[in-house]
């Protein structure tokens, strides 16, 4: 019972210390999104290269696929 209470405060302090960041992402960034998914980079790799959010990521990522995807179809 102890150690839960140790790690739930430890927990609490962590996510306190945690600041969230927002910023428009450039179009400049966009394009770098784009080329890096055609390239074949994993989504982690260009949040880590960008230094932009996971999820930011992933949804311009999301984007080019279908892209891609619609451009391969004509």
């Amino acid at each position: 019972m102890l150690m839960q209470a140790i790690t739930a405060q430890q927990r609490h302090q962590a996510a306190q210390e945690t600041t969230i960041q927002r910023k428009i992402v450039t179009d400049d960034e966009k394009e770098t999104i784009y080329a890096l998914t055609r390239q074949g980079l994993a989504v982690k790799a260009i949040a880590d290269q960008l230094d932009l959010g996971y999820s930011t990521v992933y949804n311009y990522r999301r984007h080019e696929v279908r892209r891609m995807k619609k451009q391969c179809q004509h």
